[in-house]
């Protein structure tokens, strides 16, 4: 008889998941899926490719070469760290990607999810069909965990657009220094302002320590940058908040304190419209 739900296969298990997300410019905004990550109960392991050197070289053309090795480092690494940790609490999977750390700037790991599955390749289908792999439809740490809105479902540089389109050209700068080998992307870049905007969680603190870091540090480079024609005077890092907790009230303020020695300021938000707004005002 048919009850109306799903036949449910009794022997299968559970396998965790989470996609390698790359950004061709570290700390830009643009991103792509390069492969899922998963760990079972059982214990297998595996890392699936999502793009190969041909894909890469149709979007990226000659930093194509350079990207696959971005690519294929980091996918050795997190497989070797997944490997060597086969046999160790087998049933609490998630907890084997926690602490891997990416060799190289601009790879990071994106939301853990889970899938119950018959055999374990049948995974890997299903979190293709969950994540874009050129443009960001993997679970976002701007968005809940759960269904509907939240103060950071819309990118900061969006809701500029609309509050005040005529900042567009000043959104997502992109700057070439001296002292850096590849472009600096700036949230927002103009004669009164340079900003940055990072969300700060507590689930993913590690992540969310390094973006900050990183942000912060490509402000302080414009203080003293040499060949920079447009030197903006006011330095600014705004800090979101997805959990207002002691470990994200105490990363802000460390951030802060470290800030103030390079000629930044941070301020801390609780919506991407009020890191929008304070960024419209203190460009006037």
């Amino acid at each position: 008889m048919n009850n109306g739900f799903p036949t449910v296969d009794p022997n299968g298990f559970t396998v965790y998941w989470r996609p390698l997300i790359v950004r061709p410019i570290p700390n830009g905004p643009e991103c792509f899926v390069a492969a899922i990550a998963a760990f079972a109960e059982t214990g297998e392991v595996a890392c699936r490719r999502l793009v190969d050197r041909r894909r890469l070289r149709a979007m990226f053309g000659n930093a194509a070469v350079t990207l696959g090795a971005v690519v294929d480092a980091s996918l050795a690494s997190l497989e070797n760290h997944l490997r060597a940790r086969v046999g160790r609490n087998a049933t609490h999977g998630h907890t084997h990607f926690q602490d891997w750390t990416s060799p190289l700037q601009g790879v990071c790991l994106g939301d853990l999810s889970e899938a119950y599955v018959s055999k374990f390749g049948d995974v890997f289908p299903r979190a293709e069909l969950l994540c874009s792999t050129f443009g960001g439809e993997f679970r976002s740490p701007y968005l809940a965990e759960g269904p509907g809105e939240t103060p950071w479902s819309v990118p900061v540089v969006e809701i500029i657009k609309k509050l005040k389109p005529q900042l567009s050209n000043s959104l997502n700068a992109q700057l070439r220094l001296s002292s850096m080998a590849h472009t600096v992307t700036f949230t927002f870049f103009d004669t009164a302002l340079a900003a940055n905007f990072v969300l700060v969680s507590a689930h993913r603190m590690a992540v969310s320590w390094r973006e900050a870091k990183a942000h912060l540090w490509n402000l302080s480079l414009l203080a003293d940058a040499p060949d920079l024609l447009i030197k903006p005077s006011r330095l600014e890092l705004f800090a979101g908040v997805r959990e207002d907790d002691e470990r994200t009230r105490g990363a802000i303020e460390e951030l802060a304190s470290e800030a103030s020695r390079r000629s930044v300021n941070v301020s801390r938000v609780e919506s991407a419209e009020d890191a929008a707004r304070q960024i419209i005002a203190k460009a006037a």
